[in-house]
């Protein structure tokens, strides 16, 4: 008797020990509904912070990208016109690749340069400071 008593008794530990995930879900539906809202807001902050340093980083390597081309364009404008080392064909060919590379960052820089203030204005407006 007493065996078969331990045994309904382990077998009604086990199966009150079963997880029941749906009534789990049932009791804290509104906890899990919170949390899971807490995250996605969590989630557009920092994507919104995270976009506007990287979009400040970008400009600003390019920026500098910009600064060593042109140093690059008047060392070769140096080389050319003051030192006489280069030839005619050598000069024009570097000069178009650098000012094409010029024209390029530019309107890289200025889409960047309109692009900041939109994304601080989107981070200030959902009051995400």
């Amino acid at each position: 008797m007493s065996d078969t008593e331990s045994e309904e008794a382990r077998q009604r530990a086990v199966a009150g020990a079963e997880f029941d995930l749906a009534g789990f879900i049932r009791a804290n539906i509104f906890y899990i509904i919170l949390s899971l809202a807490i995250i996605i807001l969590m989630v557009l902050v920092m994507y919104k912070k995270l976009e506007l340093r990287i979009t400040v980083r970008n400009l600003h390597r390019l920026e500098q990208e910009k600064e060593v081309t042109e140093r690059m364009l008047r060392e070769a404008q140096k080389k050319y016109f003051a030192l006489g080392n280069w030839g005619k064909s050598d000069y024009e060919s570097a000069k178009r690749r650098y000012e094409g590379r010029i024209i390029r960052l530019n309107r890289e820089i200025a889409a960047l340069r309109k692009a900041i203030p939109n994304l601080s204005k989107k981070k200030s407006l959902g009051g995400l400071r």
